[in-house]
């Protein structure tokens, strides 16, 4: 992070799985028909550029301003945040699991969150 912009890592990081999804999907995509109308293509523009390319620089900038490990804290709120959401906008059921799965993912947030001294290195 310190040698790359996040915008840079994001490019990269797209390109290289571009790549490997046109090699995994290349037979389906050879038989698949384009002939879509335009307000298919305007939103599948919208899929892309939306939530792919500016998630990506996101997540990259956030790993650039708190570092990796505390990013990845916050993306282990996701399903959390996920099942809040089902619960209140779509009335969604919480199961028992769930509940405890979302205690879990907050008790290791405040875990991992305990600042604690750096190991003294070996004395040689």
């Amino acid at each position: 992070m310190r040698r790359y912009s996040p915008f840079r890592l994001s490019a990269v990081f797209l390109l290289a799985v571009t790549v490997l999804l046109l090699a995994a999907g290349s037979v389906q995509l050879g038989r698949q028909s384009f002939d879509f109308g335009a307000l298919v293509w305007i939103g599948f523009a919208f899929a892309v550029l939306g939530p792919l390319v500016t998630t990506n620089v996101l997540w990259f900038t956030a790993i650039d301003r708190v570092g990796p490990s505390r990013a990845s804290l916050f993306a282990n709120l996701q399903p959390f945040l996920a099942a809040i959401i089902a619960l209140l906008l779509l009335s969604e059921k919480i199961t028992k699991l769930q509940v405890a799965g979302g205690l879990a993912i907050a008790a290791g947030i405040v875990l991992s969150s305990r600042r604690r001294p750096a190991p003294e290195p070996p004395a040689d």
